[in-house]
């Protein structure tokens, strides 16, 4: 469906066309991008976010330690979400309904002998009728059976919710849409007009026939591309009878009108993407930020606030179900592009400061950890000492024992200098 229509109170209108398709024999390259709409900009934009977002980590953590369970009942889950899903391809579905519908209906399968969820299912937003019962509680029907929010976990977007139910990334920024909607329309039909450039070939059969009918005329110009035109034919040495003639056509540039039209196109699509919090010159064009730059961007205004809604209705369930000893959360770094000179320095400064041991950081790499248990280990630079209270009151005590024999070695010899220079650290 053709969101952009929809918007716009047209969804009898007749079937979009490919304006340009009878254009057949002749390469139009600078037309292609006018065959593209905002609704492909803005198609393609929630399939780059939901790409991303499907490849994100997403781990679940004790509460007391703040460890990875990896034997935990969701972290199957999110590995394996139902029989027929993948985690890939089911994370997709989560981003791409939360912008493209505003609304996300996960059906949550809860085994009746363990009392836990086994399986999760996305229903299909088209599908999900949402409405409040007497006591306000949500009411979600689906193929003609109702649920309440004991099996449904609900996330509307974050652009509208009217309590019911979310607004679309293209409902909330429908003024937009439409005005380009209304623009490329008259674009497309302007294309009708554009000439096209470069040669193009001309029969001349005016000297053979001295009477030609518009049939005719039509059945030696099929006869001609049928024989001449194509990549199997451009071998082939065209042959011409008496009176026929061959020339070309010259092209003309585009205009100034149709220069402008481009112009707007381009200027579309970056406006598209920043609505969606794509970097400009992320997925292509211009830009002056570098890499990770361009990534820190992209995760930030594109990806986060989506991950942390999704996490939070997930952690909702964990309190349900396992009394807040667990949460989950995502991990952004393993999108983050960097070159590898900034992430040898930046995994240096982590492992010399105990803030990865080195097997997380050969599991960033896609590396398998060390044969022994010493990769699990953190590693501090020996000058330093934990921050523990035992820790500091023996570090203190033995500063007051030597600060207590240095005094007394001090008044022994008399030496009143050295007495007023105790306890001077820069001495």
């Amino acid at each position: 469906m053709n969101p952009f229509n929809f918007f716009k109170n047209k969804r009898n209108t007749q079937k979009r066309g490919n304006q340009l398709a009878n254009y057949t024999l002749h390469s139009i390259p600078t037309l292609a991008s006018v065959l593209s709409g905002p609704e492909d900009d803005g198609i393609g934009a929630i399939d780059l976010i939901a790409s991303y977002f499907a490849s994100l980590s997403l781990k679940v953590y004790s509460v007391k330690n703040n460890k990875v369970i990896d034997d935990h009942w969701l972290a199957a889950l999110i590995k394996n979400p139902n029989m027929d899903d993948i985690q890939f391809n089911f994370f997709y579905q989560i981003a791409y309904d939360y912008l493209n519908a505003g609304n996300v209906y996960l059906y949550i399968y809860i085994d009746r002998d363990s009392g836990k969820p086994t399986s999760i299912f996305r229903l299909p937003p088209n599908e999900v009728t949402v409405y409040r019962n007497e006591s306000r509680h949500k009411i979600f029907k689906h193929k003609d059976k109702e649920y309440t929010s004991k099996n449904i976990i609900h996330i509307p977007s974050r652009f509208s919710f009217d309590g019911t139910k979310g607004k679309s990334i293209f409902r909330k920024h429908a003024e937009t849409f439409d005005t380009f909607s209304d623009l490329n329309s008259q674009l497309k039909k302007s294309a009708t007009n554009f000439a096209v450039e470069g040669d193009r070939p001309v029969l001349d059969i005016s000297e053979a026939f001295d009477n030609v009918t518009d049939e005719q005329a039509d059945a030696f110009r099929d006869k001609f591309i049928r024989e001449y035109s194509g990549v199997e034919n451009v071998s082939k040495p065209v042959v011409l009878k008496k009176g026929f003639k061959l020339t070309s056509l010259k092209g003309a540039p585009l205009s100034q009108r149709e220069q402008q039209f481009f112009e707007n196109r381009k200027e579309q699509k970056e406006i598209i993407n920043d609505i969606f919090g794509v970097p400009k010159g992320f997925n292509g064009g211009e830009t002056t930020l570098d890499l990770e730059s361009l990534h820190i961007l992209f995760l930030g205004n594109a990806i986060r606030p989506i991950a942390l809604t999704v996490a939070q209705y997930f952690n909702k369930l964990l309190d349900r179900f396992d009394f807040a000893k667990s949460y989950v959360k995502f991990n952004f770094n393993s999108l983050l592009r960097t070159s590898l000179q900034s992430r040898i320095d930046s995994y240096s400064k982590q492992l010399g400061n105990g803030i990865l041991t080195p097997n997380e950081i050969r599991a960033m790499e896609g590396m398998p950890p060390t044969l022994d248990d010493a990769g699990d280990n953190l590693f501090i630079p020996a000058n330093l000492l934990p921050l523990k209270k035992d820790i500091v009151d023996s570090f203190l005590a033995s500063s007051r024992v030597k600060l207590q024999e240095a005094q007394a070695q001090a008044e022994k010899t008399g030496d009143e200098k050295e007495i007023l220079n105790l306890g001077d650290d820069k001495k």
